[in-house]
């Protein structure tokens, strides 16, 4: 008899040998006595190019400069907030002075406004728009000693700006006399003996 099979006889399954691939690239053992790190969950942060941000702060000072022109304060105030911090040198100084005109509008920030410009002032005592602001939140505060004095700074940085000189007459020229008033009452009180 024939052991081939007929036609009619199906073969049985045998099991195929595996194709051969191309070998996958082996991957290095880890090594048995060396404990394995834990890989950072978050990659580290890149350099910070601090001459590159000072730029971008500086141009988008300047946008939030045409922002406070256009009367969008709070546009300029999202604007400013983040760029100041950034920002280096005369822009830095510049931005503060614009957050602190944006904070004016609103008089639940004028105290922010205030301490902007007092910082600006700290830094660069003949920065006279900071002395012209600081006047102008005094003397809406009703503070005209610290208007006055403020404005004062103001003529002794700008003498030629006659609508600075006017302000001062204007504020102080109710004011009384040096040796008379208060310092009049004063001058008796001491002088007594």
């Amino acid at each position: 008899m024939d052991d081939r099979p007929s036609a009619s006889e199906s073969p049985s399954p045998l099991p195929a040998a595996p194709a051969q691939a191309t070998p996958a690239p082996a991957t290095p053992a880890p090594a048995l006595s060396a404990p394995a790190t834990p890989a950072p969950a978050t990659p580290a942060p890149a350099p910070v190019d601090r001459e590159a941000e000072a730029k971008e702060a500086a141009v988008a000072i300047k946008r939030a400069a045409r922002l406070l022109s256009s009367e969008m304060y709070w546009d300029a105030i999202q604007v400013l907030e983040p760029a100041v911090l950034r920002a280096v040198g005369k822009p830095r100084q510049e931005g503060r002075v614009l957050l602190a005109r944006a904070y004016m509008k609103n008089v639940n920030w004028l105290k922010q406004g205030e301490e902007l410009l007092q910082e600006v002032l700290k830094e660069d005592p003949k920065h006279a728009e900071a002395c012209l602001l600081l006047a102008q939140i005094y003397r809406d505060q009703g503070l005209k000693a610290r208007a006055a004095h403020m404005l004062r700074k103001a003529v002794e940085l700008l003498p030629d700006n006659a609508e600075v000189r006017a302000e001062l007459e204007k504020m102080t020229e109710h004011e009384p006399e040096a040796g008379g008033g208060r310092s009049g009452l004063l001058k008796r009180l001491f002088t007594r003996g």
